[in-house]
């Protein structure tokens, strides 16, 4: 095989790497190794021809990472000139490559968080084979040897992601090791990861992770940290053209070995109606890397996983439903393999929507005396051909009154006072139409209108007593109907302050007051309690658990967060010990606004001191930020205000750094601490920490910027 075949070596490109790693090395960099005795392995980079892939060199600008304490380079130094070596060699290879920056500079430099998404967003747009984001680690170890090599995948992506993943970490660190003088890892062991895992992990790591550009790709994405810029020896190498010749060569190998398995692309999908739309097929036009091995494939439709039959037509997949699909927008996935082993995972959203085919109504109430001035509700239950709901958003019109309404779950509402009714009414919906004849009799009625009294919104699901008695509920759009003998109600509405109110004539509308101003309403709380199951954290003389007491306290601020009207999901509910992992899924899945993780002594929490290395807090209260957070800082600062303790510290924890939210770890307590056991079975203790941290989180929502 020569340099002008298919099959490309490594080799060919030493003599244009000298002259492209010159581009943005450090003035201070140690001349060039001599390249003389170094044999560096081959590898075939013909799989890398026609690939699109987006290059990442993290940090840049106001961001620099790492900084080697021993000769000050700066980690987005070294991944500046790994990345723009790299774009050389892979372009040489045939690939189409995309550079999120090409120098010092950030994409979005007053916002952190909104310079990760256009990095993504550049990968998604173009629509990259893959996305690789260059790093080099740091311990917070102080005067660590740390040197091994990790590769994060997109967590919620075993597929193509982790085995690009698996790819990079073979090739670096098969290739990484340069020399004897000079490998760009060691047989340090990476210390415990989120708390999690007993036993020390080996040198060479794939790991899930949700770092901001991993868990928005849409794109097989990986994060490299090949070696510690802590390590004064690799700092010192970092800063050579060896050292960046020989990394950016083995990510190289590492595509190169993902590719050479041909991962499967999807060209095109179509969604066929089979038997007058009684059955559906789906077709996948496979635009690259068949054969899909037979009965590889499996397809899921809003997380649930579907029966079908699977067939194979030259290039294309072809899926046929085992029963009819309701009407709908489903979240599609499908994943398969091909011949070679490479997976395909195929994601996007399939849309059933049969036409409307025949109309119900329901008057509410019914029987009504034809002189009553009420607010009538018309539940019109529209269906298709085959007697299942229709799609959300199909318009239903009542003409006469030029009323428009949309379905939602097959139904819409229409409401008309009754005093304004004809005997007939006539309901439309694309094309049919139903008559309906109006319920009239003797019964008397009330009706009412419950809103909100900020946002003049609908609250629905609110509880209607009477005399004692429960009545009714409010419906969505906040109507309810009841017996004219009522003069009196109390209403009530998690969320709400409770209201007492007449009802002035034969219909009222009644404003609630959300409570606290409505701040908490429509957002969603993740409450993590550390420690659960035999991971108990610190235990006190009497044997009292830190996992239990952090459960009982997050299930107090549980409850009073609901009562304000947010949504609260839990990453335990019992004595149970889900991993780090497990904690950063749920609260990733349930689309959180913030994280508050409550512990009481013991467990890792992983503190950083003002040097970015770490120190450990004894039997102290303290609430713990990532470091880059702007909104975790400023949760951590309200909590640790209310908490009368001014101590906020950035942590590097699992959970602070992998959600996708605002998180912080509290130390309310030491269970191990003298008197830390007395506090914590203090159940007016308990009832004032958790206080504390509901009122913080209140005054966390007041005072926070977008």
């Amino acid at each position: 095989m020569n340099s002008t075949s298919s099959g490309f070596r490594l080799t060919v490109y030493k003599s244009i790497l000298l002259a492209v790693l010159l581009f943005a090395g450090c003035a201070s960099q140690p001349k060039r190794a001599a390249m003389k005795g170094l044999e560096l392995p081959e590898a075939d980079l013909s799989s890398l021809s026609g690939r699109s892939i987006c290059l990442d060199p993290g940090h840049g600008g106001p961001w620099p990472g790492a900084v080697s304490k021993s000769n000050g380079l700066r980690e987005s130094d070294v991944n500046l000139r790994v990345g723009v070596l790299l774009k050389q060699i892979l372009e040489r290879a045939g690939a189409k490559v995309l550079v999120t920056r090409t120098d010092d500079s950030a994409l979005v430099p007053e916002s952190l968080s909104r310079d990760l998404a256009a990095r993504t967003d550049l990968a998604n747009s173009q629509k990259a084979d893959c996305f690789v984001s260059i790093h080099h680690n740091a311990s917070i170890q102080k005067g660590s040897a740390n040197n091994y090599l990790a590769v994060f995948y997109n967590q919620i992506d075993d597929g193509p992601s982790l085995e690009l993943a698996q790819s990079m970490t073979t090739e670096l660190a098969r290739r990484l090791k340069v020399g004897a003088k000079h490998r760009l890892w060691s047989s340090a062991r990476l210390p415990c990861l989120g708390g999690d895992l007993k036993n020390e992990l080996p040198e060479r790591l794939t790991l899930p992770g949700s770092y901001k550009v991993l868990r928005e790709s849409a794109v097989p994405a990986v994060l490299l940290e090949s070696s510690f810029m802590t390590n004064k020896g690799n700092a010192k190498f970092l800063a050579s053209e060896q050292a960046v010749e020989a990394e950016a060569l083995a990510i190289a190998a590492g595509l190169a070995a993902f590719f050479e398995k041909d991962p499967p692309v999807v060209g095109s999908m179509e969604l066929r109606e089979l038997a007058d739309g009684a059955n559906h097929q789906l077709l996948l036009n496979i635009a690259r890397g068949f054969p899909i091995e037979a009965n590889s494939a499996r397809l899921w439709l809003n997380g649930i996983e579907q029966s079908g039959e699977c067939a194979f037509r030259d290039k294309t997949i072809l899926w046929t439903f085992s029963k009819a699909l309701s009407n709908g927008t489903y979240d599609l996935r499908i994943d398969a393999r091909n011949a070679k082993g490479a997976s395909l995972r195929y994601t996007n959203k399939l849309d059933v929507d049969r036409l409307p085919a025949r109309i119900e109504v329901v008057q509410r109430p019914k029987g009504i005396h034809p002189d009553s001035n009420i607010e009538l509700r018309f539940d019109v239950f529209v269906y298709d051909l085959l007697g299942l709901p229709v799609k959300d958003g199909h318009e239903v019109h009542l003409s006469e009154h030029n009323l428009t309404a949309r379905t939602r779950n097959g139904k819409a509402h229409l409401h008309i006072m009754s005093n304004q009714l004809d005997k007939t009414l006539a309901f439309k919906a694309s094309g049919i139409v139903t008559e309906f004849p109006v319920d009239t009799g003797s019964a008397s009625y009330k009706t009412l209108r419950v809103l909100d009294e900020v946002s003049g919104e609908a609250v629905a699901g609110a509880v209607i007593e009477a005399k004692e008695m429960i009545i009714g509920t409010s419906s969505n759009e906040g109507w309810a109907f009841l017996s004219s003998d009522f003069d009196m109600v109390g209403i009530s509405r998690t969320g709400y302050d409770r209201r007492e109110a007449r009802l002035d004539g034969s219909h009222s509308i009644i404003r609630m007051a959300p409570s606290h101003q409505g701040v908490l309403h429509g957002i969603t709380i993740a409450l993590d309690a550390a420690n659960g199951g035999r991971e108990a954290g610190s235990s006190g003389l009497l044997g009292t658990r830190s996992s239990d007491v952090a459960m009982d306290l997050t299930l107090r601020l549980m409850a009073d967060l609901r009562r304000a009207g947010a949504s609260v999901v839990l990453t335990r509910d019992g004595d149970d010990e889900p991993t780090s992992l497990q904690r950063v899924a749920t609260i990733n899945a349930a689309k959180s606004d913030i994280c508050v993780s409550i512990g009481c002594g013991g467990g890792e929490m992983r503190l950083l001191d003002n040097e970015g290395l770490a120190t450990t807090q004894k039997n102290d209260l303290f609430v713990a930020h990532y470091p880059n957070s702007a909104n975790g800082i400023l949760l951590a600062r309200s909590i640790a205000d209310k908490l009368e303790t001014g101590r906020i510290m950035p942590s590097v924890s699992y959970i602070v750094q992998q959600t996708s939210c605002p998180a912080v770890l509290v130390q309310v307590l030491d269970l191990a601490a003298p008197g830390g056991e007395s506090e914590a079975t203090d159940v007016e203790q308990r009832k004032k920490l958790s206080k504390a941290i509901f009122e913080a989180i209140l005054d966390y929502y007041a005072k926070k910027v977008d």
